[in-house]
C-alpha cells in the first residue's frame, strides 16, 4: 500500500536539514517541512535542543526520541506522549531546607533521561539541589 503523505528525502536534502538542526541555534524543526519529519531529522532536532520535541509528529515520538530531548530539556515533559509516563517510579529527595525526606514519585522515562547510570531505579536516592539558585541569588543581595 502506498502513503502519499510519505516522502522519501535523498540523503543531500536529510543532511542538509540536520546540518542547520545542528549548526544554526535559530533553526528549528518547525522549519523543517511536516512531511520531510522522519525520525532521523527528529532525533537531531531534539538532541540540538529539547524543545523541538513539541514539533515532533505525534506518532514519532518515540521512546528514543523523547529520552534525547529529556536529556536535552527536562521542562519538556508535558510534550511526552502519557502512554510512555504511565510507569512511575518513587524517588527519594533530599531538599536543603527540609531535614526530613520527601518522597515523591516521577514518570520513569524522566527519571530514565536525567538520573539513570545502571542502576535500579526503585527506591534510588537523589540529592535534588532544587532551591540552590534562589539560594545563592538571595544570598547575593
Amino acid at each position: 500500500m502506498f502513503n502519499n503523505d510519505a516522502i522519501i528525502l535523498s540523503m543531500e536534502d536529510e543532511q542538509y536539514y540536520i546540518n542547520e538542526l545542528k549548526n544554526f541555534p535559530d533553526f528549528s524543526l518547525a522549519n523543517v517541512p511536516l512531511e520531510c519529519r522522519n525520525l532521523t531529522i527528529c532525533l537531531e532536532a531534539v538532541k540540538s535542543r529539547g524543545n523541538n520535541l513539541k514539533y515532533v509528529p505525534y506518532k514519532s515520538r518515540t521512546k528514543k526520541i523523547c529520552l534525547a530531548a529529556l536529556r536535552s530539556n527536562p521542562l519538556i515533559l508535558q510534550y511526552v506522549p502519557k502512554k510512555l509516563k504511565k510507569k512511575e517510579v518513587e524517588v527519594v529527595y533530599y531538599l536543603r531546607k527540609l531535614k526530613e525526606p520527601k518522597i515523591s514519585k516521577i514518570p520513569e522515562i524522566y527519571y530514565e533521561a536525567r538520573y539513570a547510570n545502571d542502576i535500579n531505579f526503585k527506591n534510588y536516592r537523589i540529592c535534588v539541589e532544587e532551591n540552590q539558585n534562589s539560594n545563592d541569588n538571595n544570598g547575593d543581595k
